[in-house]
């Protein structure tokens, strides 16, 4: 399969465009005004018909098949845990910077809606999260910041499972610090996201068996750090089964470890939660020490897994 960079170039020389490359050399603020042009003289030509046609064959803006109140009252519940829990509720933009999830993250900008403006659709809120916390931080800064946010993220690879939006409710968590030693924010960061989740589930979806895995990522750092975090979990959460999983060596989003929570619903288990160490804030505020720990939750997940569990 060719790849898309190829496949735009050839598009651009039958339509006797630019290539791709030269628009991006433009810079930021030329392009931006070159595609509002374009933008703007497709829709002068479009009717409210041909309209009601395109939006009834966009997936990505149709309404989720959920109930409204009991989602926003889930939702209220889940932040109100949260900020008991220690963390900072953030309200966060519908739109994100636009770059959030490839630069931070491993993943493809072309699983993102991008926009205009130097903008995307909001498709991961921990991304946003860290950027909100580089963005307020000093370098040095050494206090632990906590933050929670409950977001709709948008994501626009296809759902093959009947009935699944491509847009959903996520409450995202991230914990960042200056390294103290001693594996004391890691250690800290996974009881306090643990801790939350715990929290929710069984609080708020009425799910009565939870358990937690750590699994230990790249190199011997990671076994470590996965051993001490269990001895944490199993000292201060003891009602919470905690296990160490098999290490997983080929994922590059998280560093050292990972850790996913599940619930028992319909006779199985389900993973709900997953988070782990990112290396986002030593990238953004350019200090190696800086530590950063992210979590997610989907909530509209959750309430579709209590209602038919």
């Amino acid at each position: 399969m060719k790849d898309k960079r190829t496949l735009a170039s050839q598009l651009a020389r039958r339509l006797d465009l630019p290539d791709p490359a030269t628009l991006v050399a433009a810079g930021g603020s030329a392009l931006n005004t070159l595609l509002l042009a374009v933008f703007r003289k497709r829709l002068e030509k479009l009717s409210a018909s041909e309209l009601l046609r395109l939006y009834r064959s966009n997936r990505h803006v149709q309404p989720a098949a959920t109930p409204v109140l009991r989602l926003r009252e889930q939702e209220c519940a889940a932040l109100r845990h949260c900020e008991t829990a220690g963390f900072d509720l953030v309200e966060l933009s519908p739109a994100a910077q636009l770059g959030s999830c490839s630069v931070l993250g491993t993943v493809n900008q072309d699983k993102i809606l991008s926009a205009l403006r130097n903008c995307e659709v909001m498709a991961d809120a921990t991304n946003a999260l860290a950027l909100y916390d580089a963005a307020r931080t000093q370098q040095n800064d050494a206090h632990t910041r906590n933050y929670a946010s409950v977001s709709r993220l948008l994501r626009t690879p296809p759902d093959l499972v009947p009935g699944h939006s491509p847009h959903f409710s996520v409450a995202c968590l991230v914990s960042a610090a200056k390294d103290p030693g001693n594996f004391v924010f890691e250690t800290d960061a996974v009881i306090r996201h643990v801790r939350a989740i715990r929290i929710i589930l069984t609080a708020v979806f009425g799910f009565t068996r939870f358990r937690c895995g750590i699994i230990p990522l790249q190199g011997e750092m990671g076994h470590q750090i996965a051993g001490v975090c269990l001895r944490a979990l199993s000292r201060d959460l003891p009602d919470v089964p905690a296990e160490l999983r098999e290490p997983d060596l080929q994922q590059q989003y998280y560093r050292h470890i990972r850790f996913k929570a599940d619930v028992w619903a319909g006779g199985c288990w389900k993973e709900v939660a997953d988070g782990g160490l990112v290396d986002w804030a030593a990238k953004l505020l350019g200090n190696s020490k800086q530590r950063m720990f992210t979590s997610g939750l989907g909530l509209e997940y959750l309430y579709h897994l209590g209602s038919h569990g």
